[in-house]
């Protein structure tokens, strides 16, 4: 099945060029010769093995044998099943080649459980049916630069509730509902633009969306991702512009997360001093791997591609281009040339720009810190 992604796809992959690498990796309806199906495929370089389990197989449970993945020579794992149905919980369980085994949320799972839970959802996107042509249209001549922006920042979470006296699950309020409300009170405050805080799904719910477990998955606290389209496609009817805060420099160290995915860190630096965040009890991304460049541009491409975002605040970038931004470590760490430039950081925010202004028609990209 190794043709199941291209050799320019698997390339672009491998050396940090992809920007659309979710439509080939994580969980997607595909046809096998004559068999409709779900294809699972992860990627995992220094994995023993990976098994998915879930509903589909009791988790494991029903056939000892089932939802094992085969690997190929570029680290991905895939597995096709019939027996998979949408809607449908599943994990990777993960075997290091110490034989420890993890389970593991997709990386690149469009849907996940609703918290307190940690599973990804087999979800098969259908065609959405936009009504915003005519601003996307205008959006390629405005210039962001000289008109004004008034910008309404919120957390979903928090700016409205359903009810003022319960926190729990049933206060939040579904993206559709927050978009109705919201578009009236930011057009009778004469807001131009709404910044969000980040919509990726996330374990806790203090940490606001800045500390991620799925960058890929539109968070369920407030319904499905169609929903969130909604959300945007609401906003852009009544002149509103969406910005959306966006976390590519550290992700939380959960155990159903990337941290630590296949055994020797895929994602993150494998030293110490570089991967651990202590200050945010997080872990960097190394951007000097292409497969997690192309994870963190692809996941931005999504977003503004796949949701018509207007644009994104990029959160956290001081962290991402200077070695020893707040951070609490006993050595001198310092880049090739002995400076405290992060050049990893700062050529994967090259390569993020240029993506994104060469593929998206006239974005807004913002820088925080």
């Amino acid at each position: 099945m190794r043709d199941y992604i291209s050799a320019k796809k698997r390339e672009e992959f491998k050396s940090g060029k992809s920007i659309d690498c979710y439509k080939f990796l994580g969980c997607r309806r595909y046809k096998k010769e004559s068999a409709d199906g779900f294809l699972f495929s992860v990627w995992a370089p220094s994995a023993r093995s990976i098994r998915v389990v879930g509903d589909f197989n009791d988790w494991g449970r029903r056939d000892p044998l089932s939802g094992y993945m085969d690997r190929d020579d570029d680290g991905i794992w895939h597995f096709f099943t019939t027996e998979v149905e949408e809607g449908q919980y599943y994990k990777y369980l993960v075997e290091h080649q110490n034989l420890t085994r993890v389970l593991k949320s997709d990386p690149y799972s469009r849907c996940s459980e609703l918290r307190p839970g940690t599973a990804s959802v087999v979800y098969d996107q259908k065609p959405y049916r936009w009504h915003d042509n005519k601003w996307m249209d205008a959006r390629k001549e405005k210039d962001h630069v000289h008109t004004p922006m008034n910008i309404y920042e919120l957390h979903l979470g928090s700016w409205r509730r359903a009810t003022n006296d319960n926190p729990s699950q049933a206060a939040f309020l579904n993206y559709r509902t927050i978009a109705d409300e919201l578009a009236k009170y930011v057009k009778e405050m004469n807001y131009t633009h709404v910044e969000i805080m980040p919509v990726s799904e996330h374990p806790f719910d203090g940490s606001w969306g800045y500390q991620t477990l799925c960058y890929y998955s539109i968070t369920s606290r407030f319904g499905s991702p169609d929903d969130f389209r909604y959300f945007v496609d609401k906003m852009h009817k009544e002149g509103i512009s969406v910005i959306l805060d966006w976390v590519p420099a550290h992700f939380c160290k959960d155990e159903s997360g990337l941290y630590n995915f296949d055994g020797n860190w895929a994602y993150e630096p494998t030293d110490a001093n570089y991967r651990e965040n202590i200050l945010w009890g997080t872990a960097n991304f190394d951007y000097g791997k292409g497969e997690v460049m192309s994870f963190l541009i692809s996941n931005a491409m999504y977003f503004l591609k796949e949701f018509h975002v207007d644009g994104l605040r990029v959160d956290a970038v001081a962290n991402m281009i200077y070695i020893d931004y707040e951070r609490i470590v006993q050595a001198d760490l310092r880049n090739v040339f002995g400076g405290k430039d992060k050049l990893e950081g700062i050529n994967f925010l090259k390569e993020l720009n240029k993506s994104v202004f060469s593929n998206v028609e006239n974005p807004i990209m913002i820088a925080e810190d």
